[in-house]
């Protein structure tokens, strides 16, 4: 009997260089049913030159620079897959990723996720090894680990159920490096999470990674919780909306401290002193 098909979705900008590791790295997957679909989101280096290569291997979606959150729903809305996974296409998978993954899904856990190990040269040297450690039932745990990342490595680790994807209405366009974590924010409240503990993933550290633009990753964050809020309140699921407030702010205030950025650090600890609930979209806080 054949596997259900998965659909591997790589968006791509600028990645020319990297292309071939994710490529190869999905292409060499145990799993035996896969289509791949490369989104080329507005690529001005010689990623066409390089996906041109694949072209018996990939399907190609080339469109403009629409952002990450878009790439990744136009991606999906192309595939036939009965299972959904996204890959960065700096990124690396090991071979037995998707095998391993497919065997944990069932009719409670629509989502599966895995460990990461980071590189920052050669992908065969691993600088860190990042452990997973959230299964069940995580709908609190987004307002209960503020900023943390309860799917490591966000959308290059997990695997998930075409219908999952389709309730959710995919990835939210307004948001862009934080469209991921509020993707699974809004996936826990719909199924269960398992992961595999072993790092299926290979993070690759670079100067050009989204994670590194840190003023720009919090904005990002804040519009994500200003999302939370709003959905929370007008639910009438009272959140402590100022505890959260505060907690955020000062974790924000101790990554700008830690990067250098002392001017944004202190708005972020007047921030913190002062609760600015209207920049969270809260006007009357719980808690």
């Amino acid at each position: 009997m054949k596997s259900p098909l998965v659909s591997v979705i790589i968006p791509n900008y600028n990645y020319g260089k990297y292309l071939s590791d994710s490529i190869t790295s999905v292409l060499n997957q145990t799993y035996d049913n896969l289509e791949i679909i490369v989104v080329n989101n507005g690529s001005t280096d010689n990623s066409l030159e390089v996906l041109a290569t694949y072209s018996q291997s990939i399907r190609l979606i080339d469109q403009p620079n629409l952002g990450q959150a878009m790439s990744r729903n136009n991606g999906a809305a192309s595939s036939t897959g009965s299972f959904l996974a996204f890959l960065d296409a700096d990124d690396i998978w090991e071979s037995t990723k998707i095998e391993k993954q497919m065997a944990l899904i069932n009719s409670d856990v629509n989502l599966i996720y895995c460990g990461v190990s980071t590189f920052s040269q050669t992908p065969g040297y691993v600088s860190e090894i990042l452990c997973p450690s959230h299964r069940g039932d995580r709908s609190r745990d987004f307002i209960d680990y503020p900023a943390r990342s309860i799917v490591i490595c966000g959308e290059s680790s997990s695997l998930m159920t075409r219908e999952l994807f389709e309730n959710l209405e995919g990835f939210d366009k307004n948001l862009n490096s934080s469209s991921g974590w509020d993707f699974f924010r809004r996936a826990a409240d719909l199924t269960q999470f398992d992961y595999v503990e072993e790092p299926l993933v290979r993070y690759r550290q670079h100067p050009n990674n989204m994670s590194k633009n840190v003023s720009q990753n919090i904005r990002e964050l804040e519009l994500a919780y200003s999302k939370i809020f709003r959905e929370k309140i007008d639910n009438s699921e009272r959140i402590e909306c100022k505890k959260l407030i505060r907690y955020l702010e000062f974790s924000f205030f101790k990554t700008q401290v830690k990067d250098g950025h002392l001017f944004f650090a202190i708005k972020h600890l007047l921030n913190y002193l002062l609760i600015p609930k209207k920049k969270y979209g809260v006007s009357h806080p719980g808690g």
